[in-house]
C-alpha cells in the first residue's frame, strides 16, 4: 500500500496563519496566462526527461488530488463544457488525478483533471490553452456541441491509454469523429515516449514525439513556430486533412515550399499578448537562451487602469517552440523551480521591481513536474512533482503515482468548503484543518503580499526543503556522486551500488519492492562485518533478475562467504548451483514427486549422477 503523506515542517510552518486573501475566481479553468515546459534528457544531469505545467487562475483556489479506481465494465465520460460522450469499451485503468474541487462544478467529481498517472505508467499534462486564427476559425470552428475539451482530456486518456502512442491515438480519433470545443496543447508521455498534442482546429490535430536534444517553453502561444515531417508517422501523427482542408479552403501557408502547420493554424503575431510575450522572454532567459531586448523584442506599457501587469513584452518575429538551452545539465530542482521564474534577471521584466506579470504569479494554484527516469519499469518510472499554490512559495512533492492506491486526507480533503474567504478577505483556516492546499495558500498569501518582510526567508527555507525532498528521491547511483565527501553515507550507498541495487531511489517505500530487492537490501546492513557465528537462508533470491544481477548476487554470497558467514540457498537457477561449494539435490520431481535426497556434493558431482535431473541441466550448461 502506497500512502502520501504531508511534510511535517510545511503544517508546522503555515498552521496558524492569518491574513488577507484575494477572492476566488469564478472564471472557466482555460485562463490564457499557463506555462508549458518540457526538457529533453540529453540536456538533464541525471538523464532523466522533465515536462510539466503551471495552471494560473486564481492565488485562492482550491485542488483536489485523488485516485479514479479502475472500472471492470468501462466507463462513461460526459461533460459540462460541451455535449462531449464517450464510452469506454473495456476495462479502464486506475490513475490519479489533480482536478478543480467538486464543489465548485456542481459536485462533479470529474472536473478538469489536469495532472495526472495511470497504473501503466502513462502520464499526462493538460491543459496548456492557445488559439487559432480567424481563418482557420472560419474554415473549422470549434464543436461546443459534441467536442471534448478540457474538461475530459486527461480523464479519458489516462482512463484508457496503456501506453502514450495509444494517448494520442484515441484522443485523436475523438477529435476526428466529434471534434474540440477549446483549442488546447497537452503533453502525453510513458517511460518511453513523450508527444506534444496539439488541437489545432475544430477537426484538425497534430501529435510531435518530442526528441531528447531539445526543450520547450509555451506560455499560451498558438503559433509557435517549429517545423515537421507529417510523414513521418513514427515520430509525427495527425489528423487526415491537416493540410487538405486549409489548402481546400484557401488558406494553407507554405515555407520554403513546405506545408507549414504553426503558420497555417496558428494565430497573427499581433494576437499574442504582451503578458505572454513576458513569460516567453522569462523562460528563455531562466533556460540560458535569451532574447535579446531591441533586437527580438521591445519593452511596452499597458496603460490600462485594470491591466493585470502595466510592463511586457512584444517581439518582432515569431519564436520557437522548440529551442537549444545554454548548458547541458539542467537537474531535478532547477526544472522543479523554473515555474517559480520572475525574471529575475531581465531588464525591464522583473515581475518583483518592474511590473511584469511572470511566470511565477500569485494566479498560480497548481504545478506539476513530471519526471521520467528512463529504463525502469512503467509503473516506477514516472515521479510526478506536485505543488499547489505559487511556486515561489510552495514545495513540490514527489508521487508515485503509478503505484499509489491510498490518498492521504492531509493532501486531499472532499469535502473542503469556499466558505473560508470571509467578506473582510481574511482567510479562516480552519476547514480542512490541515490540508495542504490551505497551507500552502497562507504561506503564498503571506510571503507575496509581504514580500520586502517574508519572501527572501520563506523562499530560502521552502528551497531547502525542496532540495531534501529531492534527495531522498535521487537514486543510489545518482546519490553516490552527490554526497560523495560524505564518507559515512558514501560507504552505505556503494554497498547497495554493490548488491545491484543502484536504481532504487532513497526514499523508495519499501512495501513496492520484489521479495529479490527487500532480501538484498536487509543484506546491506550485513556487507563489510566478521560473519564468523552467522548463517543465512535465502528463498529463491534470484526470482526476476537479470542473468547480470544474478552474477552480482553470486558475488555477495562469496563476500558473506569469505567473512566466515554460512550460506543457505534454496535456488532453481543454474547459475547459482553451479557455484555453490556443496548442493543437496532433492527430487527427483517436484511435489509428491519429491521428497528425497537424489545427491549431494559438489556441482561436479552433481552433474555426474545419473538419477539426477538438476545435473543432466547443469551437464549441458557448462557444454
Amino acid at each position: 500500500m502506497r500512502k502520501t503523506h504531508p511534510v511535517n515542517a510545511l503544517k508546522k510552518l503555515g498552521i496558524g496563519l492569518a491574513f488577507g486573501a484575494a477572492t476566488i475566481m469564478s472564471m472557466p479553468t482555460s485562463a490564457l496566462a499557463c506555462t508549458q515546459m518540457y526538457m529533453g534528457k540529453n540536456l538533464t544531469a541525471d538523464g532523466n526527461t522533465y515536462y510539466g505545467r503551471s495552471e494560473d487562475f486564481g492565488p485562492r483556489y482550491v485542488k483536489h488530488f485523488g485516485i479514479e479506481p479502475a472500472h471492470k465494465d468501462g466507463n462513461k465520460y460526459t461533460s459540462v463544457e460541451s455535449g462531449f460522450e464517450y464510452k469506454s469499451k473495456g476495462a479502464t485503468y486506475r490513475y490519479t488525478f489533480v482536478r478543480d474541487n467538486p464543489s465548485q462544478w456542481e459536485d462533479r467529481y470529474d472536473a478538469y483533471s489536469e495532472a495526472g498517472i495511470n497504473e501503466k505508467g502513462v502520464s499526462c499534462s493538460a491543459t496548456l490553452s492557445t488559439s487559432y486564427n480567424e481563418k482557420a476559425e472560419e474554415a473549422d470552428p470549434i464543436t461546443e456541441e459534441t467536442g471534448i475539451g478540457e474538461y475530459n482530456y486527461a480523464s479519458v486518456i489516462l482512463g484508457e491509454s496503456a501506453t502514450a502512442r495509444e494517448g494520442v491515438e484515441l484522443l485523436g480519433s475523438l477529435i476526428d469523429e466529434q471534434g474540440v470545443c477549446s483549442n488546447d496543447q497537452i503533453i502525453i508521455a510513458d517511460n518511453n515516449e513523450t508527444w506534444l498534442f496539439a488541437a489545432l482546429s475544430g477537426h484538425q490535430w497534430i501529435a510531435m514525439r518530442l526528441t531528447d536534444d531539445i526543450a520547450s517553453l509555451n506560455p499560451n502561444i498558438g503559433n509557435l513556430t517549429y517545423d515537421v515531417d507529417l510523414d513521418d508517422t513514427e515520430n509525427c501523427l495527425h489528423s487526415e486533412g491537416i493540410e487538405s482542408m486549409p489548402k481546400e479552403k484557401g488558406f494553407a501557408e507554405y515555407t520554403d515550399g513546405k506545408f507549414d502547420v504553426a503558420k497555417t493554424y496558428g494565430e497573427e503575431i499581433s494576437e499574442a499578448g504582451m503578458h505572454q510575450w513576458s513569460r516567453y522572454v522569462q523562460g528563455r532567459d531562466y533556460f540560458m537562451a535569451p532574447l535579446a531586448e531591441g533586437t527580438d523584442y521591445e519593452i511596452v506599457k499597458d496603460e490600462r487602469e485594470d491591466a493585470r501587469a502595466t510592463t511586457g513584452a512584444l517581439i518582432h518575429e515569431m519564436q520557437p517552440l522548440f529551442f537549444t538551452p545554454g548548458k547541458s545539465d539542467w537537474n531535478t530542482f532547477e526544472m522543479i523551480r523554473s515555474f517559480a521564474a520572475r525574471g529575475e534577471n531581465v531588464a525591464g521584466l522583473n515581475a518583483n521591481t518592474d511590473g511584469a506579470y511572470a511566470i511565477g504569479s500569485n494566479r498560480n494554484t497548481e504545478i506539476h513536474t513530471f519526471q521520467i527516469r528512463h529504463g525502469m519499469d512503467p509503473e516506477i518510472a514516472t515521479i510526478q512533482w506536485e505543488m499547489l499554490s505559487n511556486a515561489e512559495f510552495s514545495v513540490a512533492i514527489p508521487l508515485y503515482s503509478a503505484l499509489l492506491t491510498e490518498v492521504s486526507p492531509y493532501f486531499s480533503d472532499q469535502d473542503v468548503s469556499f466558505d473560508h474567504c470571509e467578506e473582510e478577505d481574511v482567510v479562516n483556516n480552519e476547514e480542512p484543518k490541515n490540508s495542504i492546499n490551505y497551507v500552502l495558500m497562507d504561506i503564498n498569501t503571506l510571503a507575496y503580499e509581504n514580500r520586502d518582510h517574508c519572501a527572501t526567508g520563506v523562499r530560502a527555507y521552502l528551497d531547502a526543503l525542496q532540495k531534501e525532498l529531492i534527495e531522498q528521491n535521487l537514486t543510489v547511483d545518482d546519490a553516490m556522486p552527490v554526497l560523495r565527501d560524505v564518507k559515512p553515507i558514501q560507504t552505505k550507498l556503494a554497498t547497495l551500488h554493490e548488491l545491484g541495487l543502484g536504481y532504487l531511489a532513497l526514499g523508495e517505500p519499501t512495501p513496492a519492492l520484489s521479495g529479490g530487492e527487500a532480501q538484498r537490501l536487509k543484506l546491506a546492513s550485513e556487507m563489510g562485518r566478521k560473519q564468523h557465528d552467522a548463517v543465512f537462508v535465502f528463498d529463491e533470491p534470484t526470482i526476476g533478475l537479470h542473468p547480470l544481477d544474478v552474477r552480482v548476487l553470486l558475488h555477495v554470497f562469496d563476500e558473506l562467504v569469505a567473512n566466515g558467514a554460512t550460506v543457505v540457498v534454496i535456488e532453481h537457477d543454474l547459475d547459482v548451483i553451479a557455484n555453490a561449494d556443496y548442493v543437496v539435490d532433492m527430487g527427483p520431481g517436484g511435489g509428491e514427486a519429491g521428497g528425497r535426497v537424489v545427491c549431494e556434493g559438489a556441482p561436479s558431482r552433481i552433474a555426474a549422477c545419473p538419477e539426477s535431473v538438476t545435473g543432466r541441466y547443469l551437464q549441458s550448461s557448462q557444454c
